[in-house]
């Protein structure tokens, strides 16, 4: 089937925070459906409001701090996710569906602060590149286990970046 709109669906993940025009990317994608078909994108956003841990910990705020500068820095859009339905509406598609999910989690046994550590550990060469931090106040081999001491001691919780889903069907 060529690309002339017979699709039933398009469905994208964690793309559109990536484009410099992400309602033209979806208008694009979107022409590729045909009418009634379902056009569904889900897209995080990654900022200190929308990233935290209660009650705030200091390496907990640093650790997400570093994430949210480095996206940032590097182009990322980093409320895409919140941007969905204005993106939805630009590219001449119906009203959204919309949908925000985020886990939340703490203890000792929480997969949160492997997450976080494995996360800034694949940011660590534009941490560095952009100035935000160097290898060794990152101290990435230690990092989960710190994050997991420090949100064990106060009794907290944390949240990973917010995942925002959108839907709707094409006229």
């Amino acid at each position: 089937m060529g690309l002339d709109g017979g699709y039933n669906a398009a469905v994208g993940r964690l793309v559109l925070m990536h484009q410099p025009n992400p309602a033209k990317t979806l208008g694009s994608v979107a022409s590729m459906v045909r009418s009634g078909g379902v056009v569904a994108f889900q897209e995080y956003n990654c900022t200190t409001r929308s990233m935290v841990a209660f009650p705030p910990t200091p390496l907990w705020a640093e650790a997400l701090g570093w994430i949210a500068a480095a996206l940032e820095r590097a182009g990322v859009q980093t409320e895409m996710g919140f941007k969905l339905r204005g993106a939805f509406v630009e590219a001449d598609l119906r009203e959204p569906k919309m949908e925000l999910n985020a886990p939340v989690g703490g203890g000792p046994r929480w997969g949160g602060y492997e997450l976080a550590a494995g996360t800034i550990k694949t940011l660590l060469p534009l941490l560095e590149r952009f100035g935000i931090a160097t290898s060794e106040e990152v101290g990435v081999e230690t990092l989960a286990e710190r994050l997991r001491k420090e949100m064990v001691a106060s009794g907290g919780v944390g949240k990973p970046p917010e995942m925002v889903s959108a839907w709707a069907q094409k006229p």
